[in-house]
């Protein structure tokens, strides 16, 4: 989101930058003009400075009352900001300047020339030291930095490393066959990158020049070249117009590349180098991962060539510059700028099924890791401990006002519990065939399962059947995929292999309509919440959607790549969300025309299954990766659009409709956008909260517009769940939270980038204690021991009963081997949330470590009685701590479970391939194994 209108300069703009606190901008353009913009204001202050020539270089003093500027001919200035006025200035020498560069401290400016030579000069100007001398023209210059060390390049295909205190020259030269274009200096002063026209890139040692990878060979002329901030990757804008990223340990490439239509002519990292953002030929700039080269939303236009975009130093802003003269700064921090960021719950294995309750306040889901989960939502957390069984659950749905809950389990079982408590409701059913589903009808009194030929119906009251079973008549296969009551409770309808739905009258039993469109199985169907349609799905790929009036099609098919899994019709029933084997996620359709709408929902998995809340605003799936996703609905409750919105519309993508296939540019501001909504919107208007959620910025922003989980809590639980990926995805939308980078460094998997990442965030963190205990973790990791005690010190000065902070503090006392003041501090979190399985879980593994296995397994099992034995980490340490104990026994079955929820854990091969484990552990691990496997 635009963070301010355009703003004019006379010629085009040759290089941008921020002050260190990114409250103002810096512009200097072709005609030698240089302008100091108001960053949150959006303004140009009076101030301007004129050079005779083009401006190559800028830079603002830390304090914001100093600039610095110089032109293509060599004249430097030293310049206050209030008035102008100059303090300094640089002659030229008679060669011709070709680059330059300014130490950190602002008190060493390095000048290349055409000649050859570099001249160093301090902040009064003065020459420090002799001249450095290459054979042909200077192409770049670079301080490390920490300012100690200088790198030079030229076009005679060397380039050089210098002392700063001594002004002498390593003793050695990194040679290219071709003229150097770029050069740069890690973070540490470790690595060298030199790039060349011929299009090698090299990774040298910068203090005896030794290679660190072999060179890499881009595939094209190399332009640019930079380390990413921690200095684990770096990226090459090349000649056929694309950014390419490569590891600068290895010289592998990273994952994609990045190109855009109009091709890309500058690059630059964020400050923690995880996002590029990039200028083209034409008039966008762009926002990409690093990690993957896919693009982030839909890029920044503008009316003019984008020559130039950098990033602010907190990483919330980027700057812009055209062609034309204009310099623009945007958000990058706001809802606007970001997708909608799921809530994510986990399983242990792929999770089966998710359903809402009837209220809206509850959800429940089954997995394959043997449990059912209930989730108190407005609480955003688990309800009690996880359900167990023998048989993997295959779907789970509360009865209508949440009393009590119905899991059936692939072993041909349904388990009725109560709804709060989790305790048997009487005695399992027996289905007498493996379980598929399970459905209540409106009363709460009855159930019906679906299990081999059968679909049943039973009373909550009777462990018999209520009625004669349903069954598709005919010849062939006849299983059951699923049986679902209509929302008044009067119908069934029954999803067959045999290609048919069939509905029935719920009391006589008797058939009302046989449906049959589907090419193969039908593998779901669902009314809609009016009962007035009817869909089903198909291993045909098809959507059907049937009018219950008639029961015959409505609207128009719709298809899907691979068998179709889920659907479900949202309100007023004009569209419908649907998923299958190959759709990568969920996508939207119009019932009507049967066309797509939307960019859907892009998943990492399979999205199993599809519930939509009761009351409309959001969908949460079930996805064959472990995960249950929440993601705010695109179906709206209003009919009417407000007014205002068109304009709002126009402002966030920058353009209006002015006649037939013809455009024109809307300026806006962020100041305007959070104008919006109008103050007398509706608190619950969909548009509203839409607008609200658009201009909101900070971790406390939710995590879409609909929805009231704060993107803080989902860090939390994304740092519990050991989830790096959703951690990045987080990242996007609160890039300057020292919290979300803090999390990020427990995780990213090398050292010398989760190093980077807590020094970062430790600078931003004084307000923050969770984030402080991320960072100590990371220290500690890194046996930075000190660092980690004195970080650990000030989040444990903030709030004493933070059951996270004293987990995490527990955690260093008891590497430390504190063991007295490691329990104290658990006890302590403990008392502070009783159901906090990941406490229990840290605690018993603490034990372990400590040789207290007894009370170690004390530990495991409080935990496992609320993950229900579905926890790998918890059966893992059961597994450990009894057999320490002598009880093998018990090491023995648990084991057994682990291999029951996921196979390879019976293998050899997956426990030497494990990470995170002492060769101790993993011995005794596979002594285990061996008892399991050998006497299943």
């Amino acid at each position: 989101m635009p963070q301010t209108l355009s703003l004019k300069l006379p010629g085009a703009i040759t290089v941008v930058d921020f002050s260190q606190d990114a409250k103002l901008a810096i512009a200097g353009a072709e005609d030698g003009t240089v302008r100091i913009i108001d960053a949150e204001a959006g303004k140009l202050l009076d101030t301007t400075v004129k050079h005779p020539g083009a401006i190559v270089g800028i830079t603002i003093l830390p304090g914001n009352e100093m600039a610095f500027s110089i032109d293509r001919s060599g004249l430097s200035r030293l310049w206050k900001i209030a008035d102008g006025s100059v303090v300094r200035e640089g002659k030229n020498r008679t060669s011709y300047l070709t680059t330059f560069a300014i130490n950190k401290d602002y008190n060493r400016l390095a000048l290349g020339y055409a000649d050859g030579e570099v001249h160093v000069r301090d902040r009064e100007g003065n020459l420090v030291g002799e001249p450095v001398k290459h054979s042909k023209a200077i192409t770049a210059l670079v301080f490390s930095p920490d300012g100690q060390s200088l790198a030079s390049a030229s076009e005679d295909g060397t380039a050089r490393v210098w002392d700063v205190k001594t002004d002498k020259p390593r003793t050695f030269v990194v040679k290219h066959k071709a003229p150097i274009t770029s050069v740069d200096i890690d973070r540490l002063g470790a690595w060298l990158l030199t790039t060349s026209k011929d299009g090698i890139a090299k990774v040298s040692n910068a203090r005896d020049g030794k290679p660190v990878p072999k060179e890499v060979k881009c595939g094209a002329g190399i332009l640019d070249a930079h380390f990413g901030a921690s200095g684990i990757f770096f990226s090459t804008t090349l000649t056929d117009h694309t950014v390419r990223i490569w590891e600068s340990e290895t010289g592998k490439p990273a994952q994609g590349v990045i190109r855009t239509d109009d091709g890309i002519v500058s690059a630059d990292w964020d400050p923690i180098g995880i996002s590029l953002v990039t200028a083209s030929a034409g008039p966008l700039a762009n926002g990409w991962r690093a990690r993957t080269g896919e693009r982030i939303g839909e890029g920044m236009l503008h009316q003019s060539t984008v020559r130039i975009a950098a990033f602010g130093p907190n990483g919330r802003r980027i700057v812009t510059g055209c062609a034309d003269g204009t310099v623009r700064i945007w958000r990058v921090d706001v809802g606007s700028a970001s997708k909608a960021i799921p809530t994510i719950r986990t399983h242990n294995a792929a999770a089966r099924t998710a359903f809402y309750s009837a209220d809206g306040k509850g959800l429940v889901s089954c997995s394959q890791d043997m449990t059912t989960v209930r989730w108190d939502l407005e609480k955003r957390k688990e309800i009690g401990r996880r359900l167990t069984y023998e048989g993997k659950p295959a779907c789970a749905v509360y009865s209508p006002d949440r009393s009590l809950l119905v899991t059936v389990t692939e072993d041909g079982k349904a388990f009725l519990v109560d709804g709060n408590s989790g305790d048997a409701h009487g005695e399992p059913r027996d289905l007498g065939a493996p379980g598929r589903w399970v459905d209540f009808q409106k009363d709460g009194k009855h159930f019906v399962t679906t299990a081999g030929t059968k679909a049943i119906v039973w009373s909550v009251d009777d462990a018999t059947p209520s009625g004669p079973p349903i069954e598709h008549p005919g010849e062939g296969d006849r299983e059951l995929r699923m049986a679902r009551f209509s929302p008044d409770g009067n119908l069934i309808v029954t999803a067959g292999a045999d290609g048919t739905a069939r509905v029935w009258d719920s009391t006589s039993r008797k058939e009302v309509a046989a449906l049959k469109k589907h090419e193969g199985a039908v593998t779901s169907a669902r009314f809609s919440a009016d009962g007035k349609l009817l869909v089903t799905t198909g291993e045909d790929g098809f959507v059907i959607v049937w009018d219950t009036a008639k029961w015959e099609p409505t609207g128009q098919p719709i298809i899907l790549p691979g068998a179709a899994y889920s659907a479900v019709i949202g309100p007023a029933g004009r569209v419908i969300a649907a998923s299958s084997e190959l759709s990568e996620g969920v996508r939207f359709f119009d019932i009507a025309s049967g066309r797509a709408f939307g960019e859907g929902i892009d998943l990492p998995s399979a999205a199993l299954s599809i519930d939509l809340h009761p009351a409309n605003d959001r969908l949460v799936i079930a996805c064959a990766d472990s995960t249950v996703r929440t993601y705010g609905s695109p179906f709206l409750a209003q009919d009417d659009i407000p007014g205002w919105v068109p304009e709002f519309a126009e402002r966030i993508i920058a353009m209006r409709v002015d006649g037939p296939e013809k455009f024109a540019p809307v300026e806006t501001s962020y100041a305007q956008m959070q104008q919006y909504p109008p103050p007398n919107t509706a608190a619950d208007s969909d548009f509203g909260r839409l607008a609200k959620w658009m201009v909101t910025e900070g971790v406390k922003r939710t995590t879409a517009p609909r929805s009231t989980a704060t993107i803080e809590s989902n860090i939390v639980a994304r740092v519990e769940e050991r989830s790096l990926d959703a951690l990045y995805e987080l990242y996007e939308a609160v890039p300057a939270s020292p919290l979300i980078i803090a999390a990020m460094s427990l995780y990213v998997p090398t050292k010398r980038q989760g190093e980077y990442l807590a020094d970062y965030a430790l600078t931003r963190a004084a307000d923050d204690p969770l984030a402080q205990t991320y960072i100590a973790s990371t220290f500690a990791k890194y046996g930075r021991m000190e660092e980690a005690e004195r970080t650990m010190q000030a989040a444990l000065a903030a709030p004493p009963n933070d059951y996270r902070v004293l987990r995490r503090a527990a955690k260093l006392d008891a590497r430390q081997k504190r063991k007295e003041a490691a329990v104290e501090k658990y006890e302590r979190a403990i008392a502070a949330d009783r159901e906090d399985r990941i406490t229990y879980c840290d605690y018993a593994w603490n034990l372990y470590n400590l040789d207290e296995p007894a009370k170690a397994l004390e530990q495991f099992k409080k935990a496992d009685e609320f993950a229900g034995g579905s926890d790998p980490d918890i059966n893992a340490g059961i597994c450990l701590s009894a057999a320490a104990t002598g009880d093998q026994s018990t090491a023995t079955a648990r084991y057994k479970r682990l291999i029951k929820i996921a196979a390879e854990w019976g293998e050899a091969d997956y426990l030497k391939n494990l990470t995170g484990w002492t060769d101790k552990e993993l011995k005794e691990m596979e002594r285990i194994r061996a008892l399991a496997t050998t006497n299943p």
